[in-house]
């Protein structure tokens, strides 16, 4: 059994508010994140403070994006690197970017899925 990556019926409320417009908004939302996130960890060659700066910043939006929907999972990992950034420490967060982006990536796929009505 596999864990779940979303709360189905949190997704549903939000969308019955804002329907097929809220969910490719999610979407759209998740894959900047990847690619920001993807972007600032290829920048730590060279500036590494900088680096660290705006993968704190994007892991606290893919955060926030992922509480909004329930994404428990991912919150907890990006929580770990967004800390991890405070700290300092640019290998730590490196570490848990692979399994970021592979979560932000199951989460699209299972969104992009999800009926807009309640299911």
């Amino acid at each position: 059994m596999t864990a779940k990556l979303y709360e189905a019926t949190q997704l549903d409320e939000l969308l019955s508010l804002g329907g097929a417009e809220l969910k490719n908004h999610f979407i759209a939302d998740l894959q900047r994140c990847q690619t920001q996130l993807t972007e600032s960890m290829t920048d730590a060659k060279r500036d590494q403070r900088q680096s660290l700066e705006q993968s704190r910043r994007i892991l606290h939006e893919l955060r926030g994006i992922s509480l909004t929907i329930g994404a428990a999972p991912l919150v907890k990992l990006c929580a770990e690197a967004e800390a991890f950034c405070d700290m300092g420490s640019l290998q730590d967060t490196m570490v848990r970017q692979p399994e970021i982006l592979n979560l932000c990536s199951a989460l699209i796929d299972e969104i992009s899925a999800h009926p807009t009505g309640l299911s």
